[in-house]
């Protein structure tokens, strides 16, 4: 019952959320300010995450995603908790209200194991352009296949085809 209570939430949420944002695809070049979702299940070498963020020149914030964790895994990421999930599994209302003052030319999700709360993030997210490999809800604008599950290989893909885009 609570599964479909939270489902009914993020379609809501994201039919809400969506019409508002003016969609822009961008290319590579044109962006800066980037938010990138992971959760932890994925295969992460947060070392070698680093290294792949500073070696890209852009303001790159990261949203962990770990709502069964009772502390905060890493200090320099934005590490979401059991403290930020509400009793339906999704994002509390505080969380909403943080993701809205900010603002980003481009959301990477690369979170499957928490899809729910991550697609109910990602349309709260003001951002241009929203791109990843999981989208149940239609929260994104361009969907790129993860082939496996190492983040950094996927980030190289995704900017790969990021660098394809063309925009006048």
């Amino acid at each position: 019952m609570f599964g479909s209570l939270a489902d009914y939430f993020t379609r809501s949420r994201i039919e809400k959320e969506n019409p508002k944002r003016q969609k822009q695809f961008l290319s590579w070049e044109k962006i800066d300010k980037i938010v990138l979702v992971i959760d932890n299940a994925s295969s992460l070498s947060k070392h070698e995450l680093d290294k792949f963020i500073d070696s890209t020149k852009k303001n790159i914030e990261v949203l962990f995603l770990e709502p069964k964790s009772k502390q905060a895994s890493y200090g320099d990421w934005k590490c979401l908790t059991k403290k930020e999930k509400s009793f339906l599994g999704l994002p509390t209302e505080q969380v909403f209200s943080d993701l809205r003052n900010k603002k980003y030319n481009l959301v990477i999700n690369t979170a499957f194991g928490h899809s729910l709360y991550a697609a109910n993030l990602i349309s709260a997210i003001p951002a241009d352009f929203k791109c990843g490999a999981n989208n149940l809800y239609g929260e994104l604008d361009l969907i790129i296949e993860k082939k496996d599950q190492n983040i950094v290989s996927y980030l190289k893909d995704v900017i790969k085809y990021l660098q394809m885009i063309r925009t006048t």
